[in-house]
């Protein structure tokens, strides 16, 4: 499914597929991660104690941290409801399949493949238009970096970090700062702009939620949540194995494998999400195989949700017969060059 975007809605300019050799690189640079892993923490730990622990961890638990995986999805879908151009006002079954879709790509190919994937199933399976697609992907990165950035600032709060983690702070926050100015110029400008304007400042007519505090505050909101539910997530798969660490120490962890899956190549973030969880664990006093076997259950905890969502929607298209094109019920025609005016009011 998702290694070919025209089976999930066509990938538009650039084509979304990964080019085979990008993807020998990203699996070679998690087989590297993998390994320096492995090298890192053998001397102290006994491998074949890890299958052990985790064939040991309380199921009740590790249900409670794939739900709440799963409600990161019904939020990232509020999330894009709040950011969709208001001319468009897509249904909640719309958006929940591309954000199911859209996660199911983002998590088997590597970065930007999967990014490129969300903006052509938005584009043409919920018919949104390539200009309005870019639009909601560009506001949900705009989202996901102050997120991340509120949560470097918790994890820095609550606990010393390492330098790499302040460095990453430093250098997100600047992007999310000349990001966001960006967007709000060329959305001004948009506004400003006389018909037959360029395709870029078409483009910025879409980006309406930058215009309107509630749809922004609301989106924004959704972000944050979807990180408190995530560190729910990883608190339930540290209890599954009978870890108890300070609630606190929920934010550093997360803000770790966060800083770690941003410069990822690696599908999913293998061995890297793994690799930057047990330094995590590791800093905050944890015996490595403990360590290992939580990274380990917190990522696969983490993956599943994203992942089989998306492919049952694939299954149940296939089932039904639906093909591309058909667009998604619930979705809209195409959206215009230029979209009527109005606020981007609550939906």
């Amino acid at each position: 499914m998702a290694s070919h975007a025209d089976n999930v809605g066509g990938a538009g300019p650039g084509d979304g597929r990964a080019p085979g050799g990008a993807r020998r690189w990203a699996w070679a640079a998690a087989w590297l991660g993998a390994t320096a892993l492995l090298v890192w923490i053998r001397p102290p730990l006994d491998l074949a104690a890890v299958p052990a622990r985790l064939r040991a961890a309380e199921p009740r638990w590790i249900a409670l941290a794939l739900a709440l995986n799963l409600a990161a999805l019904a939020l990232w879908t509020r999330q894009w409801r709040w950011l969709t151009p208001p001319a468009l006002r897509a249904s909640w079954a719309a958006i929940a399949e591309v954000i199911s879709l859209s996660a199911a790509a983002m998590n088997t190919l590597p970065f930007p493949w999967g990014h490129s994937v969300g903006v052509g199933l938005l584009a043409r399976r919920a018919r949104f238009g390539w200009d309005a697609a870019v639009s909601v992907m560009a506001l949900d990165q705009l989202c996901e970096g102050a997120a991340k950035l509120l949560l470097f600032l918790v994890a820095a709060w609550v606990a010393p970090l390492p330098g790499w983690i302040h460095r990453a702070a430093l250098a997100l926050s600047g992007g999310v700062l000349a990001l966001f100015a960006t967007l709000a110029l060329l959305a001004w400008l948009a506004r400003q702009a006389r018909p037959g304007a360029g395709r870029l400042l078409r483009w910025a007519r879409h980006l309406g939620a930058l215009r309107d505090p509630g749809a922004l505050g609301g989106a924004l909101a959704m972000g944050v949540a979807i990180k408190c539910a995530q560190a729910g997530a990883i608190y339930a798969a540290q209890r599954s194995l009978g870890i108890r660490l300070p609630v606190r120490d929920l934010a550093p962890i997360l803000a770790a494998v966060e800083v770690a899956t941003m410069i990822a190549v690696a599908p999913g973030g293998l061995a890297v999400y793994e690799a930057a969880a047990v330094v995590a664990y590791r800093y905050l006093g944890l015996a490595p195989g403990p360590a290992l076997a939580v990274a380990l259950l917190q990522h696969a905890c983490f993956l599943l949700p994203m992942v089989l969502p998306g492919y049952g929607v694939t299954a149940w298209r296939a089932l039904a017969g639906g093909g591309e094109g058909r667009g998604i019920p619930g979705g809209r025609p195409p959206a215009p060059s230029r979209p009527p005016g109005g606020r981007h009011g609550s939906r």
